[in-house]
């Protein structure tokens, strides 16, 4: 059993697999395990490139590599491979790019606890990547922005870090050399106190799917008539038509009398006689 094994975490494309090339694998076959070849490293697209978490033998002890903790690709497996380093203590190296825009370190730190539980955070070393990219006074300002957040968690060391192109082999010597300093000050955490990461990379897994926005993709459709379409004009609605029916009143038929014929009328002439 290795008396440590060493995490690498932090977001995508803060430098974790350069890193692992540059100081722990070296590129060199007197380093890499046989048949064993660097890490893929990101192409500045923003895509992640690490997919899988994998344990490495490198010249600084067992790492542990893994994609980043806001992974564009979903993936959180850590339990596998920290049980597989089979290490009696775990120490984790925590990356922030200095050539980032904005410190990230506070959320890095908090999605850590919430993946390991907060007993990790004894065997954490700060490695702030791409140190050569920000130089002068806006490096010193972001160095004592990423002391002050270290100094919330009680976290003391921190590691400036550098490309090798920007460096000489004296230089990444030493470099290498404050870094195995660094990890030897950190006490790390026993791998015993970390029973319920199984149960802790479930949860985790399952923040990172609830975050993400259901997948859409826009089609386009043509559209197809069976008759040219073509616009009508308006109409005013009228009133619904109902039938009326006419009918006639018939007078019901009686027999009339028979008629007399009357004598025919004569007139009588009156006269008058006087009276002696």
């Amino acid at each position: 059993m290795a008396d440590h094994a060493i995490v690498l975490y932090g977001q995508t494309q803060t430098g974790k697999s350069t890193f692992l090339n540059q100081a722990a694998c070296a590129a060199s076959a007197e380093v890499l395990e046989p048949g064993q070849q660097g890490v893929s490293t990101g192409d500045g697209s923003g895509e992640s490139v690490t997919i899988n978490t994998s344990l490495r033998t490198t010249s600084i002890g067992p790492v542990v590599d893994g994609p980043g903790i806001n992974d564009s690709m979903l993936g959180f497996r850590w339990a596998a491979a920290v049980a597989a380093a089979n290490a009696e203590r775990l120490k984790v190296l925590v990356f922030e790019s200095l050539a980032a825009p904005a410190i990230q370190l506070r959320t890095t730190l908090a999605s850590l606890v919430a993946a390991f539980a907060a007993s990790i955070l004894p065997g954490v070393v700060v490695v702030a990547s791409q140190a050569d990219l920000r130089v002068g006074r806006a490096r010193e300002v972001r160095v004592q922005a990423l002391r002050a957040a270290m100094a919330e968690q009680s976290i003391n060391e921190l590691v400036l870090w550098q490309h090798a192109e920007s460096l000489d082999e004296a230089e990444t010597d030493a470099q290498v050399g404050v870094l195995e300093a660094a990890l030897e000050r950190v006490p790390g955490v026993s791998t015993t106190q970390l029973a319920d990461l199984w149960q802790r990379q479930r949860r985790r897994a399952q923040e990172l799917c609830d975050r993400q926005s259901p997948p859409t993709r826009e089609v386009q459709v043509e559209e197809s008539f069976a008759e040219p379409y073509t616009e009508q004009e308006d109409y005013d609605e009228q009133e619904p038509y109902t039938h009326h029916e006419h009918y006639s009143v018939s007078v019901p038929y009686s027999e009339e009398e028979q008629y007399e014929e009357n004598e025919p009328y004569t007139t009588i002439e009156k006269q008058a006689v006087p009276v002696e």
